[in-house]
């Protein structure tokens, strides 16, 4: 991808996304004594360009095995996956990734960490410092361009993680529970920061997540996994307005969206009221 100048004022260039087709996908791990151990069985699922997607199960469902084997960070053992025009058999150039921990470099300042990884696909890193800035200013961080990660809370730090992969003007963000280490409130701020960054960019977005809200908030369609090997149990669209506030958890429509889920887990015993 060629870098590009951007144009000035505060709004970020338009991304757009990518589709998304897996066909068929499956992973079959092998363990040191040679047993088998099925994670995913296979998986058919379409993702549209520009879609929100939240995949929610219970640990150790094959979640984030999907997620990195649609990133090209694993091979799937059986079937496809195609992102855009090009099958995945290695990381697509044009996505990027958000984990649990930031990763940042401790040795370098918020807006380096950001330019990171500009510098590895040693594009011209001047095109992208007012992309960054931007980005920083959208979140809060202005006036922390120069500071380190070890002057940072752990909500700061995962919003520079996020200006990162933002950064590369990616079509595909891939995200693997980002907020899970965050506590109650930061949590939600983030997901309200995270959401105002996407509506303004419109990539696709494939995120990871524990918690039901999370995903019934952020989400056009919500993905529910079942157990081990995890499988498509519900495929659920998401019809909320957006932009979206945090009040919109309290309506009728929302939490009737996250009762649907925790019945289809509470149907696999993975929620159990006594």
């Amino acid at each position: 991808m060629a870098a590009s100048k951007e144009t000035s004022g505060s709004a970020l260039a338009k991304i757009h996304g990518t589709p998304i087709a897996v066909r068929g996908a499956s992973k079959t791990y092998a363990t040191r004594s040679g047993e088998a151990v099925r994670a995913l069985d296979p998986i058919d699922c379409d993702v549209a360009s520009g879609e929100f997607i939240s995949i929610v199960g219970p640990s150790g469902c094959g979640k984030s095995t999907l997620l990195l084997m649609i990133g090209g960070l694993l091979r799937c053992s059986q079937g496809s996956i195609q992102v855009g025009d090009a099958l995945v058999t290695h990381p697509h150039p044009n996505s990027a990734a958000v984990f649990q921990r930031d990763l940042l470099l401790k040795w370098r300042n918020v807006l380096d960490n950001i330019l990171l990884p500009v510098e590895i696909k040693k594009w011209k890193v001047a095109d992208y410092v007012g992309r960054a800035e931007r980005l920083m200013a959208q979140v809060g961080l202005q006036d922390f361009k120069s500071k380190f990660p070890d002057e940072l809370s752990g909500g700061m730090r995962q919003r520079v993680a996020i200006c990162r992969a933002l950064v590369q003007e990616p079509r595909l963000l891939l995200m693997d529970e980002p907020f899970g280490a965050l506590d109650a409130l930061t949590r939600e701020q983030m997901s309200v920061d995270l959401l105002k960054l996407w509506q303004q960019v419109k990539n696709t977005v494939i995120f990871v997540t524990h918690s039901v809200d999370e995903a019934v908030f952020l989400s056009d369609r919500v993905i529910v996994m079942t157990p081990r090997p995890g499988r498509v149990d519900l495929d659920l669209k998401i019809d909320l307005p957006r932009p979206r506030k945090l009040s919109i958890r309290s309506s009728p429509e929302f939490l009737s969206y996250v009762t649907t889920i925790r019945k289809a887990f509470e149907a696999r015993g993975i929620l159990v009221e006594e």
